[in-house]
């Protein structure tokens, strides 16, 4: 098995700057970011409010994006803070219980996935094995509240037996290992991932052409009556793709001109 490694920030770490995004990629390898959209912050339990930025800094830094939500009581709707991801992750623990429409309004934005821990799961749960099926981000610290000594998992084995994960036929396939320590001067959360689970979710270029092909059929830039129609392009290839969209992807695949589109580069992240 091969591991990715990631990192996973909430309201907490405010803004840390694009500079520690891209030191964590290029200098820890850490190429994944969970990034928190709902759940407890300085003000209080609500929608991330740095989202945006931590979004922006981490896909330039050339991270995979999943996002991971504290589902709050009674049925999520739609809002302008929905995200389409790879990978929403619902946070299950004490006061945020997973119920069956959570998972259904997940289901619209990405594959849902349960983020617990053994003991969280118990007091949220109760042992329930309800939600075995779905993929669990395992919280197990080996490193916590301290600087981080450097130490990454050489695999996801070893977890301890609950909901029905971590059997022979149902191991985590990530792996949060470290809470609260500090990397590169920040408070965050280090994990692994299975990248063959990563890979066997996600898209192949050729799926990726042609979801994009199909998402920007009909639209023709010359018509365009104003910027508003010219992004709604990329909004459209976004919900297929399920990920932000660069400009240079867009013109790939629509023959356009580059020059262009470069200037919606600042916030071709935005489209939520």
């Amino acid at each position: 098995m091969t591991l990715v490694r990631a990192v996973d920030i909430s309201a907490w770490q405010g803004d840390p700057g694009g500079e520690w995004w891209k030191t964590l990629h290029d200098k820890h390898g850490i190429t994944v970011a969970v990034l928190q959209r709902y759940g407890s912050g300085p003000l209080g339990t609500g929608f991330n409010p740095y989202f945006e930025t931590h979004l922006t800094d981490a896909m330039f830094a050339g991270m995979d994006i999943f996002v991971y939500y504290a589902p709050p009581v009674g049925v999520l709707q739609d809002q302008p803070g929905a995200f389409n991801s790879g990978v929403v992750w619902l946070d299950a623990e004490a006061g945020w219980a997973v119920r069956e429409n959570h998972v259904d309004w997940a289901k619209r934005f990405g594959l849902p996935g349960i983020y617990t821990s053994f003991s969280a799961w118990h007091d949220a749960m109760y042992a329930s094995e309800e939600f075995s099926g779905m993929p669990l981000w395992d919280a197990y610290y080996m490193e916590n509240r301290r600087a981080w000594t450097g130490w990454w998992p050489a695999d996801l084995t070893g977890g301890l037996k609950y909901g029905g994960w971590n059997t022979p036929g149902n191991l985590r396939v990530g792996w949060q290992f470290a809470g609260d320590v500090t990397v590169e001067g920040v408070n965050c959360d280090l994990s692994v991932f299975s990248k063959e689970w990563i890979d066997s979710i996600m898209v192949t270029p050729e799926q990726v052409d042609a979801k994009i092909r199909a998402a920007l059929d009909g639209y023709n830039r010359d018509h365009f009556d104003d910027d508003h129609q010219h992004l709604a392009a990329f909004r459209d290839a976004y919900k297929l793709l399920r990920r932000p969209i660069s400009p240079e992807e867009y013109d790939r695949m629509v023959r356009g001109n580059a020059a262009e589109l470069r200037q919606y580069r600042r916030v071709g992240s935005r489209f939520i």
